[in-house]
């Protein structure tokens, strides 16, 4: 029988590689689809950012408080910046301001030669919408100098402050000027300031500082200003930016003065007069409290405080001033709810009066 011959076994030989696959390389080709995975969401935040500008139409910006004249503070929560400029233009006024290098709107403050007078505040005391010489507080030693007195008086006031960021911006920073009277000047704003920019919370009668670096305004502002600018004007980054800062930061209303919101910031401001008194006692300064009305309150609104003052204080209270509150359009701008340049000089010579017939600056 004849021998069978087996069949030889032979694998098929390679297709040949395409051209195009030939000029890309499986590197080549790898770092192309890691190209596609980068660039797809870029392109799908593009088309979210094409999307929210042409459906929100709101003009959506970072907080004032942490950008430009102002910018983020790890004690303050905020403050402004030393030696900036700025102006504000409004309907009623063109402000101009300009800072020390204290982060203050005032001249530089040199060393201590006469008498002082350190005036913290919020927007009423920095002087919106009235050049810095026509803020109360730059009127106050231009009346003394007129009797031929050197009085210096610093304006320590800051937009939106409330009596927790002035407490702290003085005894964390401006204690060591050395001032004869310290004048803590509040309105009725400063109780809901209180709540929402606390730097404290109450343990019965005794202040608990706060970590101002955990306040959900101070990590929004320092985010945004980690970002290039471009960024910062994306409406995603605006709308994204103040969830992200809540993450790991506390929330204010969450203190248990929550349900009692006047009444707990009371508290708190009486607490942190006394305290500004035992530092006076301490350093050898006199404290006095200056209650400046809100136009639309009405008369004595610093009821609370009359029937609770801390002991040793000096209380001048202008929601009881005739003047003040029966012609309030002689000294309000018509529209802004803050003094016009005739207001900042009623409460300048109030202010000097209640000095005066105090005596606290002969005592000193």
């Amino acid at each position: 029988m004849p021998p069978v011959c087996k069949p030889s076994l032979r694998l098929p030989a390679k297709a040949p590689l395409s051209n195009s696959a030939q000029s890309f390389p499986l590197g080549a080709r790898i770092a192309a689809l890691l190209g596609l995975t980068l660039v797809a969401p870029l392109v799908a935040l593009g088309a979210a950012e094409l999307t929210l500008r042409v459906i929100d139409r709101t003009d959506r910006d970072a907080p004032w408080q942490t950008r430009g004249f102002h910018r983020p503070d790890p004690e303050l929560i905020y403050a402004m910046a030393p030696n900036a400029e700025n102006t504000m233009v409004d309907d009623e006024f063109v402000e101009y301001s300009r800072t020390n290098s204290l982060g203050l709107r005032d001249d530089e403050v040199g060393d201590k030669l006469g008498e002082r007078i350190i005036v913290l505040g919020d927007s009423l005391t920095f002087g919106q919408g009235v050049a810095a010489k026509e803020s109360y507080p730059d009127q106050l030693e231009a009346l003394f100098a007129q009797e031929g007195r050197a009085v210096d008086v610093i304006n320590a006031g800051v937009k939106g402050y409330g009596t927790d960021q002035s407490f702290r911006l003085f005894s964390s920073r401006l204690r060591s000027l050395d001032p004869d009277v310290l004048v803590l000047a509040f309105s009725p704003t400063d109780l809901f300031d209180n709540f929402n920019l606390s730097l404290y919370r109450l343990d019965g009668d005794v202040l608990v500082a706060l970590d101002a670096k955990r306040h959900p305004l101070y990590r929004e502002g320092r985010l945004l200003r980690a970002l290039p600018r471009f960024l910062r004007e994306w409406r995603l980054v605006r709308l994204s930016a103040p969830l992200l800062a809540r993450i790991g930061a506390f929330n204010p209303h969450e203190e248990p003065g929550a349900d009692d919101i006047a009444g707990w910031t009371q508290r708190k401001t009486r607490i942190e007069i006394g305290e500004l008194v035992g530092l006076g006692r301490e350093d050898d300064f006199a404290v006095l409290v200056l209650g400046i009305p809100g136009r639309a309150q009405g008369p004595d609104q610093y009821r609370w405080l009359h029937d609770d003052k801390p002991e040793g204080v000096r209380f001048l209270d202008l929601s009881r001033d005739r003047e003040l509150m029966r012609f309030a359009e002689r000294y309000y701008f018509a529209e802004d709810i803050h003094l016009n340049r005739a207001g900042h000089r009623l409460v300048a010579e109030r202010l000097r009066a209640k000095i005066e017939r105090s005596g606290i600056l002969q005592e000193r």
